[in-house]
C-alpha cells in the first residue's frame, strides 16, 4: 500500500501527540508509520472506524482512499462498514455521492472483487448500499451497479444470515421509488427475497427485512402476481409468525389473496 499523507486530515496534532505519549492504537496508518514497517489489516481497519467515530462524514475521503489503495479482505470489510456508518446521516450520504457516486463505486468494487467466502465484505457492502439508497439515492446506486452487486451477493451467500438480512434491506430501499421498484422487479428481486426468507424462516430479522422489501418490490399488480407465482403466500404466511412483521405480512397476504379468483387462478 502506498503511504497515506496524514498532513491534510483533521486531528493530526492529536494523533501525533498520542503517538508521542506511547499510545500505539492511534494513527498507525500510512505516513506516520516508519518507512518499510508493516501495517496490519486490522490496524488499518480500526483506523478507519476510529476516524468515522471521531469525525463522521469528514472521514469519507480517508476511508475511500484507504480502500482504493489496500485490497486486503479485512480492510475492505471494515471500509464497507465505515462507509455504511457514514451513510447513516444525510451529510454522509451527500459526501459519498459526490463526484458521480465515488462512494458507491468503491463499495461495489469491494463486493465484486471479494472472494465468495468473504462474508463481512458482502454484508457490510449491502448495508452501505442500503443506506446510500435512502433519500432518493436508489437511482444512482442502481446506475453504479449496486443492484447487481446486492443480487449477486444474496444469491452466492444464501446460507449466510448476516448477508441475507442486509441484502433484503438493500433491495427494499432500492425499490422504494417507482423507477427503482421496476428495476428491482425486472432483475429478479422478488425471487431473491423469497429465497432468503425461505432459507432463514426462523430468523426474525430476515423475515422483517424481507417483508418490508416485498411490500416495495411488489407494490404494483405485476409485482404481486410475480410474488404469487414464486410462492409468495407461503413465505408471507411464515412471516406472520414473527411479531415485529406480523401486521405488515398479514396485510400483504390479504392483498395477494384478493388477486386470486374463486378457482385459485390469478385474476
Amino acid at each position: 500500500m502506498a503511504p497515506l499523507d496524514y498532513s491534510k486530515w483533521e486531528h493530526m496534532d492529536d494523533i501525533k501527540a498520542a503517538l508521542e505519549d506511547g499510545d500505539e492504537d492511534i494513527g498507525q496508518v500510512g505516513g506516520l508509520v516508519p518507512e518499510g514497517a508493516e501495517v496490519s489489516a486490522k490496524q488499518v481497519g480500526e483506523e478507519m472506524i476510529s476516524r468515522v467515530t471521531l469525525t463522521g462524514p469528514n472521514a469519507a475521503d480517508f476511508v475511500l482512499q484507504t480502500m482504493q489503495q489496500d485490497p486486503r479482505e479485512e480492510v475492505q470489510a471494515k471500509g464497507c462498514l465505515a462507509l455504511s456508518q457514514i451513510a447513516e446521516k444525510p451529510e454522509g450520504r451527500t459526501a459519498l455521492r459526490k463526484n458521480g457516486g465515488i462512494g458507491i463505486e468503491v463499495v461495489v468494487a469491494a463486493m465484486m472483487s471479494a472472494q465468495p467466502e468473504e462474508v463481512e465484505v458482502q454484508a457490510h457492502g449491502c448495508s452501505a448500499l442500503a443506506n446510500l439508497a435512502i433519500d432518493e439515492g436508489e437511482t444512482l446506486v442502481i446506475a453504479k451497479s449496486g443492484l447487481d452487486a446486492v443480487l449477486e451477493s444474496a444469491k452466492t451467500l444464501l446460507k449466510e444470515v448476516t448477508v441475507q438480512r442486509k441484502a433484503c434491506l438493500a433491495l427494499g430501499n432500492l425499490a422504494f421509488g417507482s423507477e427503482g421498484e421496476a428495476k428491482v422487479l425486472a432483475s429478479g428481486g422478488i425471487e431473491t427475497v423469497v429465497a432468503a426468507m425461505n432459507a432463514h424462516r426462523k430468523d426474525p430479522v430476515v423475515q422483517e427485512e424481507g417483508i418490508d422489501a416485498l411490500v416495495n418490490i411488489a407494490d404494483s399488480p405485476d409485482g404481486k402476481k410475480r410474488l404469487l407465482e414464486c410462492g409468495g403466500l407461503d413465505v408471507v404466511a411464515n412471516a406472520q409468525k414473527h411479531p415485529k412483521c406480523a401486521a405488515v405480512a398479514a396485510d400483504l397476504a390479504k392483498q395477494l389473496t384478493e388477486l386470486r379468483g374463486s378457482d385459485g387462478t390469478l385474476v
